[in-house]
């Protein structure tokens, strides 16, 4: 995937993300952190937030998790995994 260039991608956003995912799961959370960044700035999606929320929750900052869910949750209160996350939150 590092050898796409996302300019030639028809959904840049989808591209960087799917590299941050693999990033996470590779608990590299400075990188998975600049590729959602990066799929945010060519589109803002739940997703995007969750991958955001994660790795929050990675790095223990509850309260960054839930407001990174909570803007997944505006964008789409269906999002996968949104109700286990807001859930790890709850006191």
């Amino acid at each position: 995937l590092l050898a796409l260039d996302p300019a030639t991608q028809p959904d840049a956003w989808r591209l960087h993300l799917d590299i941050a995912e693999i990033l996470l799961e590779r608990e590299d959370l400075d990188g998975a952190a600049h590729r959602t960044a990066q799929s945010i700035a060519a589109r803002d999606t739940a997703p995007a937030h969750m991958v955001l929320a994660r790795i929050a929750l990675s790095r223990g900052e509850l309260t960054a998790a839930t407001r990174e869910a909570g803007l997944a949750a505006d964008l789409d209160p269906d999002s996968p995994g949104l109700a286990s996350i807001l859930q790890t939150n709850q006191p």
